[in-house]
Protein backbone atom coordinates (compact mmCIF):
# COMPACT_ATOMS: atom_id res chain seq x y z
CA UNK A 1 0.00 0.00 0.00
CA UNK A 2 3.09 2.32 0.85
CA UNK A 3 4.01 2.18 -2.59
CA UNK A 4 0.46 2.82 -4.10
CA UNK A 5 0.02 5.92 -1.98
CA UNK A 6 3.65 7.16 -2.66
CA UNK A 7 2.20 7.35 -6.81
CA UNK A 8 -0.42 9.23 -5.66
CA UNK A 9 0.57 13.35 -5.27
CA UNK A 10 3.32 12.62 -8.16
CA UNK A 11 0.86 11.02 -11.36
CA UNK A 12 -0.48 14.50 -12.17
CA UNK A 13 3.13 15.71 -12.60
CA UNK A 14 4.28 12.59 -14.25
CA UNK A 15 1.16 13.03 -16.58
CA UNK A 16 2.50 16.09 -17.66
CA UNK A 17 6.26 15.26 -18.02
CA UNK A 18 5.12 11.95 -19.77
CA UNK A 19 2.84 14.59 -22.51
CA UNK A 20 5.63 17.13 -22.36
CA UNK A 21 8.07 14.59 -23.65
CA UNK A 22 6.05 12.58 -25.99
CA UNK A 23 4.91 15.94 -27.93
CA UNK A 24 6.60 17.28 -30.50
CA UNK A 25 4.59 20.82 -30.63
CA UNK A 26 6.09 21.76 -27.02
CA UNK A 27 9.80 21.51 -28.30
CA UNK A 28 11.39 24.97 -27.47
CA UNK A 29 8.34 25.79 -25.01
CA UNK A 30 9.93 28.00 -22.32
CA UNK A 31 7.62 27.10 -19.78
CA UNK A 32 6.75 23.71 -21.03
CA UNK A 33 4.47 22.33 -17.93
CA UNK A 34 2.90 25.08 -17.73
CA UNK A 35 1.39 24.85 -21.48
CA UNK A 36 0.78 21.47 -20.97
CA UNK A 37 -1.47 21.44 -17.78
CA UNK A 38 -2.81 24.46 -19.36
CA UNK A 39 -4.24 22.60 -22.27
CA UNK A 40 -4.79 19.17 -20.30
CA UNK A 41 -7.12 21.03 -17.81
CA UNK A 42 -8.59 22.71 -20.66
CA UNK A 43 -9.50 19.94 -22.54
CA UNK A 44 -9.89 17.04 -19.99
CA UNK A 45 -10.58 18.23 -17.17
CA UNK A 46 -9.09 17.83 -13.75
CA UNK A 47 -9.08 14.20 -14.61
CA UNK A 48 -7.24 14.48 -17.47
CA UNK A 49 -4.45 15.02 -14.80
CA UNK A 50 -5.05 11.16 -13.06
CA UNK A 51 -4.96 9.32 -16.54
CA UNK A 52 -2.71 6.33 -16.49
CA UNK A 53 -3.87 6.31 -12.59
CA UNK A 54 -4.58 2.30 -13.08
CA UNK A 55 -1.32 0.41 -14.49
CA UNK A 56 0.73 2.96 -12.41
CA UNK A 57 -1.50 1.60 -8.96
CA UNK A 58 -1.23 -2.15 -10.77
CA UNK A 59 2.47 -1.77 -11.44
CA UNK A 60 3.66 -0.49 -8.05
CA UNK A 61 2.27 -3.80 -6.03
CA UNK A 62 5.04 -6.07 -7.77
CA UNK A 63 7.42 -3.56 -8.16
CA UNK A 64 7.62 -2.87 -4.49
CA UNK A 65 7.25 -6.84 -2.96
CA UNK A 66 10.32 -7.44 -5.64
CA UNK A 67 12.02 -4.55 -3.34
CA UNK A 68 11.28 -5.30 -0.43
CA UNK A 69 12.11 -8.83 -0.92
CA UNK A 70 15.66 -8.29 -2.46
CA UNK A 71 15.82 -5.94 0.88
CA UNK A 72 15.08 -9.13 3.11
CA UNK A 73 17.13 -11.75 1.42
CA UNK A 74 20.43 -8.77 1.64
CA UNK A 75 19.43 -8.41 4.99
CA UNK A 76 19.57 -12.35 5.93
CA UNK A 77 22.76 -12.60 3.82
CA UNK A 78 24.50 -10.51 5.37
CA UNK A 79 23.42 -11.68 8.89
CA UNK A 80 24.66 -15.12 8.32
CA UNK A 81 28.27 -13.90 6.55
CA UNK A 82 30.80 -14.15 9.55
CA UNK A 83 32.40 -11.08 9.90
CA UNK A 84 35.94 -11.24 10.49
CA UNK A 85 38.18 -8.89 13.04
CA UNK A 86 41.23 -7.41 11.55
Amino acid sequence: MAGIWNWVPAIPFDVLKTKYQTNAKYSGAIFGANSVRAEVLATEGIKGMFRGTAPIFIRAVPANAACFCGYEVCVSLLDKTPLKDY
